[in-house]
């Protein structure tokens, strides 16, 4: 069974080694949460849909509100506090991604709940109990068939049709024949788990997805200190003692994943040994390659 090594820690030191700026970091807030799925896409590698909708401004706008009212102002500090602290914890303790702020549902849904029951009374007052609850659960169910809407669109109108092709994917479902066709078209685990010598042991760099894996792998993730990480460190400009190393440690091939490897370097948490420009450059001096796949820039290398 493959397990992860190194240990979970910002760096070496303790802490990111090339965190970027507050400054940066506030432009991918506004891209993450405020605009995410709108406009133009800064990162057209990854998914752009609108899945926050309206809540980050209808959250925004029922904390305003609610701080105007004297009787709601306690409850509506304790939340704009709450969410604010998720928010400085996404900026200062992660890489970025929109996901990592689903935290905040909890409070921004308590906000809105807060501002709509306060509007409620006023409302009924004005067109009426059964209207306002009827126009209310109007606006609710509109707001709640965006996500479905969403969901409908993706990958152009088929959201699952990769539901349940894990065993494909790793090619335990495929016959020999399709195995080597998919291996050589794109899908590198089904090269690794049926295409290599039954004793090798495949070192990933920039590969972080072991389910998907049958073979000996190890693995490494922007918060790990892999193994490489650590030959790196310990023996510093030295790839020929980090390839001994490797074989000592029963390590047959690498795999490296480029476009990964830059994703980590960007996020400011990865090992900044840990390059393109180094992992490539041990590769080509110690190994020769096994197998390459352009389109993702992926390349299995065999250490000599």
């Amino acid at each position: 069974m493959a397990q992860p090594i190194g240990h979970r820690t910002k760096s070496v030191s303790g802490s990111p080694a090339t965190s970027p700026a507050f400054g940066p970091r506030f432009i991918e807030l506004w891209n993450q949460l405020w605009r995410f799925g709108l406009g133009p896409n800064p990162n057209p590698s990854e998914p752009w849909f609108p899945q926050w909708s309206i809540l980050p401004w209808l959250t925004a706008a029922s904390l305003m509100f609610c701080l105007a009212i004297p009787s709601a102002r306690r409850v509506t500090l304790k939340l704009a506090v709450l969410l604010t602290a998720q928010v400085l914890f996404w900026l200062a303790l992660t890489h970025l991604k929109s996901r990592f702020l689903l935290v905040g549902v909890v409070g921004a849904t308590l906000s809105i709940a807060l501002a709509l029951g306060l509007i409620l009374p006023a409302l009924q007052s004005r067109i009426g109990a059964r209207r306002a609850h009827a126009l209310l659960a109007a606006l609710l169910l509109a707001w709640s068939c965006v996500p479905v809407i969403i969901y409908a669109g993706e990958r152009s109108g088929a959201p699952a049709a990769s539901v349940g092709q894990a065993l494909l994917l790793t090619g335990e479902n495929l016959s020999e024949p399709e195995r080597t066709e998919l291996a050589q078209a794109g899908f590198p685990a089904i090269y690794l788990n049926y295409l290599l010598p039954d004793d090798a042991r495949i070192l990933l760099l920039g590969d972080a997805r072991p389910l998907y894996y049958r073979a000996d792998i190890a693995y490494q993730t922007t918060w790990d200190r892999g193994v490489l990480s650590q030959l790196m460190q310990e023996f510093p400009a030295d790839p020929g003692r980090w390839a001994d190393e490797l074989r000592d440690r029963g390590f047959t091939h690498i795999l490296v994943s480029d476009e990964m490897l830059v994703r980590w370097a960007a996020s400011g948490w990865n090992d900044p040994n840990l390059t393109v420009q180094n992992v490539r450059a041990f590769a080509d001096q110690t190994c020769d390659v096994e197998y390459d796949w352009p389109d993702s820039r992926i390349t299995l290398y065999r250490l000599r």
